[in-house]
């Protein structure tokens, strides 16, 4: 956990005053739990999980503990596929994952394109790209989060056999925590995330 000067406001704080009771529209569930039952929370951030906590709360208490991958994955996890995954794809763009390795362009531009046209065929493509790696990469995470991805809340009642928004969830969120991991400064790193994350939910789109 980082030191902050005398005086300075911790990046948590300034985070989780930006979120009240209405921000976060485009999570559908009505409480923390209704998501949490999806995850696996560390001890730490389940201890502030209660039944009738409202997903800004729970949030809000995550951050506040700067409990940070929890955090990244409650709202990844909450958010529909596509929504969770705009926001992986910009926040590689803001760390410059796209890099000028070809792999990792390619990997980020079929996640990236699944997100503009959230259609079988990207999927599909995606996640053939996603399997010729070792899935030690945000990049790849990004392109395996599209394989899996469902494309609206209002799919087919019967999708594809590949298609899991959990693990679609699960690999937006994991291409975050990498991204963030690989900084020195990974506390001030999370918090531009959930920064993004949070407009993101609070139905500030943006183009990818």
């Amino acid at each position: 956990m980082a030191i902050w000067p005398f005086g300075a406001a911790k990046p948590s704080a300034e985070l989780s005053s930006k979120l009240v009771a209405d921000t976060l529209a485009l999570i559908p569930a009505h409480t923390a739990q209704e998501i949490c039952q999806h995850m696996d929370l560390t001890d730490e951030a389940a201890a502030l999980l209660s039944p009738l906590l409202t997903p800004v709360e729970f949030l809000k208490l995550l951050i506040e503990h700067e409990h940070w991958l929890p955090a990244v994955q409650f709202l990844a996890y909450g958010l529909p596929n596509r929504e969770a995954l705009r926001w992986t794809c910009i926040c590689l763009q803001t760390m410059q994952q796209t890099s000028d390795d070809p792999s990792v362009t390619s990997l980020v531009g079929l996640a990236q394109q699944w997100v503009r046209q959230p259609t079988d065929e990207n999927r599909l493509a995606a996640a053939a790209a996603a399997k010729k790696t070792a899935f030690d990469t945000p990049a790849a995470w990004a392109a395996a989060a599209a394989g899996w991805g469902q494309a609206s809340e209002d799919a087919p009642d019967i999708p594809a056999p590949d298609v899991n928004p959990q693990l679609a969830a699960r690999g937006a969120a994991g291409a975050i925590a990498i991204a963030a991991g690989q900084s020195q400064q990974a506390d001030q790193v999370y918090c531009q995330f959930l920064k993004i994350g949070i407009e993101l939910a609070s139905g500030h789109s943006k183009p990818v």
